[in-house]
């Protein structure tokens, strides 16, 4: 009896065994297959993700292009602009004076005047070109010039400037009376005017 029972007690054991390492296999067989299902699906977010990168890197290599071609587009349209708007065309022509650039002034000028001969800054655009020419001791032009401001545009802004250049032009092409009757204009015509403070200064050295 004792015998039979302690032999049912081993075959318990064995069987208890078997079924504990038949669940261990199915346990890991399971583990296995999500492991494996897991694995799959991080490659394909893997390449899900590349995919992606991709496709940043194309658009933003696209958005640089695209960025550059508009960005010369603008240069181009601001140069267009600089010779069609009055006052960049003015400027233009001011930053040339400025550089010394006599003959590219005169030119920026000219178009100016051609463009827009009743623009408020006409006058000032031809006293310039009369400025020009008195920079490279072009004198007789600058004396043309500059009476062409006091004839074409008698209530500018610059019709005292132009007096008293058209005065210094001719002192400096040695005909005093000619220079001392502009200086004497512009002291008379507008005597509150710094013109008219340089006129005299320069009217004291004829004394």
């Amino acid at each position: 009896m004792k015998n039979n029972l302690l032999k049912i007690f081993k075959h318990s054991i064995i069987i208890l065994f078997c079924l504990f390492l038949t669940s261990c296999t199915t346990l890991m067989t399971s583990n296995t297959a999500e492991l494996k299902s897991l694995r799959q699906e991080l490659e394909l977010l893997k390449k899900k993700v590349q995919s992606q990168e991709k496709t940043i890197k194309e658009l933003k290599e696209k958005q640089t292009a695209e960025n550059k071609e508009q960005l010369k587009e603008e240069v181009v349209a601001e140069k267009k602009i600089a010779y069609t708007e009055p006052i960049l065309l003015y400027k233009n022509g001011r930053a040339a004076l400025l550089e010394e650039n006599y003959d590219n002034a005169v030119k920026l000028f000219t178009e100016f005047l051609e463009r827009y001969p009743h623009n408020d800054l006409a006058d000032n655009a031809l006293y310039w070109i009369g400025e020009c020419y008195y920079a490279v001791a072009d004198f007789e032009k600058a004396i043309e010039t500059f009476k062409n401001v006091v004839g074409k545009y008698p209530r500018g802004m610059k019709v005292p400037d132009a007096l008293l250049k058209t005065a210094y032009s001719y002192f400096s092409l040695k005909d005093k009376n000619q220079a001392h009757h502009y200086l004497k204009l512009v002291v008379e015509k507008y005597p509150f005017s710094e013109a008219s403070e340089k006129a005299q200064i320069k009217l004291k050295t004829f004394q």
